[in-house]
């Protein structure tokens, strides 16, 4: 029996690994299965250096990725379904992490091969439902699991709230003494200018699509990479993390206890700011807003948050494991 979950690229995929690896801590003859977008490398890569058990991944057409206009929705939709027929097989369970990549493969899982479908609600998510998750609670009787309960006022039936989901640590947290900023497989170019208007000294930026050079031109003395699969070591060294809203921002706070900074980004289309301070307030992040933030107040609060929130006192109860009970008795 297949458990297969879609890790449609970011914070998606780190949802899916969180699940994944807890259901091999607990039951190690499990062997999941990965739907992923087709040529995500980060995604592939990701997954193989956090699951050193076999695995198998599958690439299926995500329909629009972030940023593309809604046209490109139907030019690949019909790539998505037919990569969905193809590739999946047998039965089990569907574990869908809020994308519209998970729509095809979920719906034609579901009816054609009898799989049971459940979906992840996003952390980011207190004010309205992710439309992805809509469509499959709604239209097609998908079981959810809520990381708030707040969410369950959108989804009163079928569900159940877990807690927070993120991924394991696998390192122990020390002192490095750097600011690591992480702006996510979309970017944020406006907060790595403003930090490159700042004084900060010893810094390691994860520059998603801009180019590393953009940085180290500027900022010889710093670090940059677009992305690194083992994100997770820079993480666990770091003074502080100054961060997009996003699972890895999660993974910091409660993997790995760092005080940590959010930068609002209005760029991006699905970031609903109240949703995202309401998530911030919850996991006791200090949230900024790109919009007013100057390079002076960043420095003061990048030096003074150390003091003021170190070590991380937020504690919630793990998400991911509780999902990985749920999906196991489910099964057998």
């Amino acid at each position: 029996m297949n458990i297969v979950f879609i890790a449609s690229g970011g914070g998606h995929t780190g949802y899916a690994i969180a699940v994944a690896e807890r259901l091999l801590d607990l039951y190690r003859d499990v062997e999941p299965v990965f739907i992923v977008p087709s040529n995500d490398k980060w995604s592939i890569d990701r997954i193989k250096k956090r699951l050193w058990k076999k695995t198998r991944i599958i690439e299926v057409e995500k329909p629009l990725k972030p940023d593309e206009p809604f046209i490109r929705l139907f030019t690949r939709i019909p790539k998505a379904v037919y990569d969905s027929l193809t590739k999946i097989t047998g039965k089990g369970i569907i574990v869908c992490t809020g994308s519209n990549h998970g729509l095809a493969p979920s719906v034609i899982g579901k009816y054609l091969h009898r799989y049971q479908l459940f979906c992840i609600e996003d952390v980011f998510r207190l004010t309205n439902m992710s439309k992805a998750n809509r469509i499959l609670y709604k239209l097609f009787n998908a079981y959810m699991f809520l990381q708030w309960s707040e969410q369950k006022r959108f989804y009163p039936r079928r569900s159940v709230v877990v807690g927070p989901v993120y991924e394991k640590p696998v390192y122990s947290p020390w002192n490095g003494d750097y600011v690591l900023v992480i702006t996510g497989t979309i970017g944020h170019k406006k907060l790595v200018d403003i930090l490159l208007k700042t004084n900060l000294e010893k810094v390691v930026i994860q520059t998603g699509p801009l180019d590393p050079s953009y940085v180290t031109s500027a900022k010889p003395e710093w670090k940059a990479f677009r992305y690194d699969p083992d994100i997770d070591k820079w993480i666990a060294g770091a003074k502080v993390v100054i961060s997009h809203p996003g699972v890895t921002m999660v993974n910091a706070v409660l993997a790995y206890r760092k005080p940590v900074i959010v930068i609002y980004n209005p760029d991006i289309p699905a970031a609903n700011y109240p949703n995202i301070v309401g998530a911030c307030r919850k996991l006791g992040v200090w949230f900024l807003d790109i919009r007013s933030l100057t390079p002076s107040y960043l420095e003061e609060v990048v030096y003074h948050l150390p003091y003021l929130r170190y070590p991380c006192s937020v504690r919630y109860v793990d998400g991911a494991l509780n999902i990985a009970k749920i999906i196991y008795r489910f099964i057998y």
